[in-house]
């Protein structure tokens, strides 16, 4: 499905979408300035790919939906939370990112439905 078309059916998913793969990119940004790490990088490409499936077909290349990659969003958001350590940034938009990320996997699959956003 492109983007026209999603936008039609759900704008407030798109919405939700691209500010749940926005906020991760700059948490897990602020992550690697901070003090790096794996899965800041993992937030920073699962972010991007989040963000960059609602503009381009990413399903013909890499085989999953963005309700997937949403999915694959909100494991490592969580990840990232539970192992946080020490003094890093703080959580305030991994926290955001996660809540929007279950938002978005939920609708996506089906499993929520909330009127007028799917």
């Amino acid at each position: 499905m492109d983007l026209l078309t999603w936008l039609q059916q759900a704008p407030w998913l798109l919405l939700l979408t691209l500010a749940a793969g926005v906020l991760a990119v700059i948490d897990g940004i602020i992550r690697v300035r901070a003090r790096g790490g794996v899965l800041a990088v993992l937030e920073i490409v699962a972010g991007a790919l989040v963000v960059l499936s609602l503009f381009f077909p990413l399903e013909q290349t890499i085989s999953v939906g963005r309700a997937t990659l949403a999915l694959i969003l909100l494991v490592v958001l969580v990840l990232v939370l539970a192992l946080r350590r020490g003094r890093g940034p703080a959580p305030v938009l991994a926290v955001i990112a996660v809540i929007l990320a279950a938002l978005v996997t939920l609708v996506g699959y089906g499993w929520l439905t909330i009127p007028g956003i799917a």
